[in-house]
């Protein structure tokens, strides 16, 4: 059953950016694709779509739900056609069904529009594309920039009103990616439809708030390879609004802050089994062996404040190439953050797994589980003890403290395109 909560759009005026973005809960009931195969895969491609991405990373959201919201979550396991998670959301009155991207990284949603011209009408993954008409819903209505949801997102610097403009005047807004596409437009309310799973299973109306404008970093202290610390200087990660370590879905690859990558990737070389050789591959540090990757590589341990610990299997750092007779060759999968500072655990490292946010607590959980198995979500009370907990770090202005339930309404970001577009593709991110 599909549940109704008020929205908050924007509505742009521009787009070629080939990017869907959805903020949200976890699931209650999710059936998992991996986002990278298993091998095959060239890492200069991997890598070009995440340069894509990072040209300007959305800051993700944070969401607490008076339930569960349940999505169905659907995607495609070969990053060379999307490698990314995706799922349906209802939208306006009538409502019409659109297919979106799930992307913790992200701090908006959005879809294209009935003014777009030139964008296509269906994806690479043969789903048939809905254009968003505001002036067809009767629960929609523009947002001028004398409303509050105007002047706190012109705070984040994710609004623009014109200082000559009147009262009146659309509140609009305005990105670039770094690969030079970029999006804009206006903001509009609207309604949502979604279903939330509470504690007794059942499906009910519910609602809550979204606040944009903030991320949350992990406090990474240290790197171990087998067993050993490595030679970094903690103030490498530092948690600051230049430096910090994220996770982020909407990333296929990790990323490494810049003085980390190269002692990370030496630590590697040097521990390596005698039965695996280095191999040139276009600068990438690629390896070639007959023996299991287990037995061939070390083992890596992401060490955080507070004593939790995130073990790196081989395959969560390796991605496999090629294979030559009965050998197997492996890349390198982290990347260095070239001029960054910050550490960015994209999907690669958090396949298999499960993360739980405890926003009230400012914490973080994780546990290893096999992906390929549904994932049953309860929202019953436990005892306040996490496996695997990390503090979080607020970064925005958004943040004041806890974040609290609110009982009115949902707010989410979509971008209404106008007829200004070029080569605008569904892409939906996979974890």
């Amino acid at each position: 059953m599909w549940i109704p909560a008020v929205i908050l759009l924007v509505v742009a005026g521009t787009a070629n950016a080939a990017h869907l973005a959805a903020a949200g809960p976890f699931p209650a009931k999710l059936n998992l694709e991996r986002a990278l195969p298993t091998r095959g895969v060239g890492v200069e491609h991997l890598k070009a779509r995440d340069r894509a991405r990072h040209g300007r990373f959305l800051l993700g959201a944070s969401f607490t739900p008076a339930g569960v919201v349940d999505f169905p979550v659907e995607g495609s396991s070969n990053p060379f056609t999307v490698g990314l998670y995706f799922t349906r959301v209802k939208l306006g009155n009538p409502s019409k069904e659109f297919y979106v991207q799930i992307d913790t990284g992200s701090d908006i949603l959005w879809v294209t529009c009935s003014s777009c011209s030139g964008c296509p009408i269906s994806s690479g993954l043969n789903i048939q594309l809905e254009f968003f008409d505001p002036d067809k819903s009767s629960s929609s209505s523009w947002i001028s920039c004398s409303d509050d949801r105007c002047t706190s997102a012109l705070q984040t610097e994710e609004a623009v009103c014109s200082t000559s403009g009147s009262s009146s005047s659309l509140c609009s807004y305005s990105f670039q990616y770094g690969d030079g596409s970029g999006t804009s437009g206006y903001y509009v309310s609207d309604t949502m439809y979604f279903d939330t799973v509470l504690g007794n299973e059942q499906t009910v109306n519910s609602s809550a708030t979204v606040v944009f404008g903030s991320h949350y970093n992990l406090y990474l202290e240290s790197i171990s390879v087998n067993g050993q610390i490595l030679s970094i200087d903690p103030s490498v990660f530092a948690t600051s609004s230049a430096q910090g370590t994220i996770i982020d879905s909407g990333t296929t690859l990790a990323y490494l802050a810049e003085q980390a990558y190269d002692p990370f990737v030496s630590a590697i070389v040097s521990s390596l089994s005698p039965l695996v050789h280095s191999i040139p591959s276009k600068g990438n540090k690629c390896f070639i062996t007959s023996s299991s990757v287990d037995e061939s590589f070390p083992s890596v341990t992401l060490n955080f404040k507070g004593g939790a610990s995130l073990p790196v299997k081989p395959e969560e750092y390796l991605l496999q190439q090629v294979s030559v007779d009965n050998s197997i060759v492996w890349c390198i999968g982290w990347q260095k953050n070239d001029g960054s500072g910050i550490t960015i655990l994209g999907d690669i490292v958090l396949k298999d797994k499960i993360f739980v946010y405890d926003l009230a607590n400012q914490r973080i959980g994780w546990i290893n589980y096999d992906c390929s198995l549904s994932v049953n979500v309860s929202t019953s009370s436990v005892k306040n003890e996490y496996l695997n907990t990390e503090q979080l770090n607020v970064n925005g202005a958004s943040h004041t403290g806890s974040v609290k339930l609110l009982s009115t309404s949902i707010a989410i970001v979509l971008v209404y395109i106008l007829s200004y577009a070029t080569q605008l593709t569904t892409i939906v991110m996979k974890l």
